[in-house]
């Protein structure tokens, strides 16, 4: 910006000031009430929301202070002099590139979901919840603050599929490429010391990733040392990459991972594909309930929720669960499909009919029975019935 060396204003200069002053005082009067820190935030998750769903990353990387979050992460790493300003120039080169948020950020064309702001350890956060085209979902909490010219902007923000916040997950990935050897570094570089191609490989794995050639990142991954690979931020990457591999895989990572961290509750998101898959009902419905008090009424976890309690054998209290999802959100379809699937493992086709009828009602829509997988026996008891055949009509 030019810089002007102003004079003693004249008479109509002095008018002008006063003018400028009159009407800013009258437009101050009249000015919408202040709008409290989480309405604040609750608006900025929905531009968020908003942006990504547009994909447009541009304006999502708008709403991050970037110099904040590279010195967030050098503060963590206890970098000082050259070495801190020669760092956060090179990781602002990246932060500042959109295609970090892509990283982070999009797998396929998930849709993401402001859920307002919400208090979680004594702090306000942005709440988002991102629902996967394969069904699967994910919550962000952005963590903000003011920047100098007093505009609210992330500065952090947490990935419950993860467990962490992009800065830890960013000091993590730094202490593994850095060779400076004091402090917090010195800790975590040694487990890996005397690794020399680890930076290399570490850039493989993520060029693989971006490229979606998971399984060769994966296999890159497994060749590290063991030391390495059980840290946190190792064990998190493994989970990201084999879920898109192969169950088999991603079972593997999992148990890795309750084994190695099973006892830290920001994993607890994580961990209940885990305990399904174990069966262990009594800790996915803990973790679920954790989750809950984290991120209040949400129909991605009350589904959630009310499935596991039918697989648990509790079947009312699962239906109670899966109606308060269809409350919380009438227009998320997944509750609706768990209460009609689950009347029709019951033999209560008519209530499955029924719960058909309010998904027509609520999405304008007409089933056929080309709707329905019948090679799943519950689908296909349901085709077969009474109810489904008055209603739709016989296969």
């Amino acid at each position: 910006m030019t810089s002007h060396n102003l004079t003693a204003p004249n008479a109509i200069t002095r008018i002008l000031a006063l003018l400028f002053l009159l009407f800013t005082t009258t437009q101050a009067a009249y000015a919408a009430p202040k709008k409290s820190f989480a309405e604040e935030l609750d608006a900025l998750g929905a531009n968020f929301s908003e942006y990504m769903n547009q994909q447009d990353f541009v304006a999502v990387l708008n709403l991050f202070d970037t110099q904040q979050l590279a010195s967030s992460v050098s503060d963590q790493l206890e970098l000082t002099g050259k070495f801190r300003k020669d760092f956060e120039t090179g990781m602002l080169q990246s932060l500042n590139s959109p295609q970090w948020l892509r990283n982070f950020l999009q797998q396929g064309t998930p849709t993401f979901i402001s859920k307002g702001a919400r208090k979680i350890d004594g702090k306000y956060r942005a709440i988002v919840r991102i629902d996967y085209e394969t069904g699967g979902h994910n919550f962000l909490e952005l963590q903000c603050k003011r920047n100098q010219a007093g505009e609210l902007k992330i500065v952090d923000f947490f990935i419950a599929t993860t467990g962490q916040n992009v800065v830890a997950t960013l000091v993590d990935t730094s202490a593994l490429l850095l060779k400076q050897q004091s402090g917090v570094v010195a800790k975590l570089i040694a487990a890996y010391q005397g690794e020399e191609n680890l930076q290399q490989k570490i850039k493989q794995i993520n060029e693989l990733r971006s490229q979606g050639k998971f399984a060769e990142a994966h296999n890159i991954l497994q060749s590290l040392p063991d030391s390495v690979r059980d840290s946190e931020i190792i064990v998190s990457m493994s989970i990201m990459l084999s879920s898109n591999i192969s169950d088999e895989l991603y079972r593997a990572d999992l148990n890795r991972l309750a084994k190695l961290y099973g006892d830290k509750p920001r994993f607890s998101f994580m961990l209940i594909d885990h305990y399904f898959y174990e069966e262990d009902f009594t800790n996915a419905l803990k973790a679920t309930g954790i989750m809950q008090k984290r991120y209040g009424t949400d129909a991605a976890l009350l589904n959630l929720q009310g499935r596991l309690l039918h697989l648990d054998g509790k079947g009312k209290k699962g239906n109670k669960a899966l109606e308060a999802a269809i409350k919380a959100e009438p227009y998320t379809i997944d509750a609706y499909w768990s209460l009609m699937e689950f009347y029709a493992a019951d033999k209560q086709f008519q209530l499955a009919v029924d719960t058909m009828s309010r998904m027509e009602n609520q999405f304008d829509y007409t089933f056929s029975t080309d709707d329905f997988d019948t090679s799943d026996p519950t689908m296909a008891s349901l085709v077969n019935s009474d109810a489904f055949k008055q209603k739709v009509g016989t296969p």
